[in-house]
C-alpha cells in the first residue's frame, strides 16, 4: 500500500499494518520441551530455563563492582532481547557475590513470581522481592521443602533441585 499511487493520506494508513515488523518474534519451546540457556558471566553462574509458559532463574552471576553486575550488565540484556517480561522462578543457590550478585537488578527491574533461595530472613535480596513470593522460603523451611520435594513443576517439566541440608 505504501508504494502504491495513492495520496500519502491513505498510504499513511498502512503505517501501523507495519509495526509487527518492528518487535521481534517470541519464540517459546513445545509444548513438554524447554531451552536452557546458560549466560557467559564470568566467575559464578546464571542459567536461563524456559518452557511453553514459564520462565526460571538459575542465580544472577557476579557483582563486577559496586556499580557493576551480571544481572545489569549482562542478565537484563539477554532477557530483553529474548522479549522476557517477567521470571516465574528466581532460584537463588547460595548467597555468594558470583551466584546473587546480579539479583538486585532483576529483583527491582522485571516481575518475579517466586524466589527459592537459602538466604536467611534479613538479606537485603528478600525485602527486594514480593513478600508472597518469598513467604514459604526462609532458609529452614526450604531445606525442609528441598528434603521433602526436592521438584520444581513448570508446566509438564520437572526439574529436580538436588541440594544439602542446611546446618540450623
Amino acid at each position: 500500500l505504501l508504494l502504491l499511487p495513492l495520496p500519502w493520506r491513505l498510504r499513511a494508513l498502512s503505517l501501523p499494518l507495519m509495526l509487527p515488523l518492528l518487535v521481534p518474534p517470541q519464540t517459546r519451546p513445545a509444548e513438554g520441551e524447554m531451552h536452557v540457556t546458560v549466560a557467559d558471566i564470568g566467575q559464578g553462574s546464571a542459567v536461563l530455563v524456559r518452557t511453553r509458559e514459564h520462565l526460571l532463574v538459575h542465580d544472577a552471576g557476579p557483582q563486577y563492582s559496586r556499580d557493576s553486575d551480571a544481572g545489569q550488565s549482562i542478565l537484563l540484556p539477554l532477557l530483553r532481547a529474548r522479549v522476557e517480561s517477567r521470571i516465574d522462578t528466581l532460584v537463588l543457590s547460595h548467597r555468594d557475590l558470583d551466584h546473587v550478585g546480579g539479583a538486585r537488578v532483576l529483583l527491582e527491574r522485571l516481575p518475579v513470581g517466586e524466589l527459592l533461595s537459602s538466604l536467611e530472613d534479613g538479606h537485603p535480596l528478600r525485602a527486594l522481592a514480593p513478600q508472597d513470593a518469598i513467604d514459604r522460603n526462609t532458609a529452614a523451611a526450604l531445606a525442609d521443602q528441598i528434603a521433602q520435594a526436592p521438584v520444581a513443576n513448570i508446566e509438564p517439566v520437572r526439574i529436580s533441585i538436588d541440594a544439602p541440608r542446611i546446618p540450623e
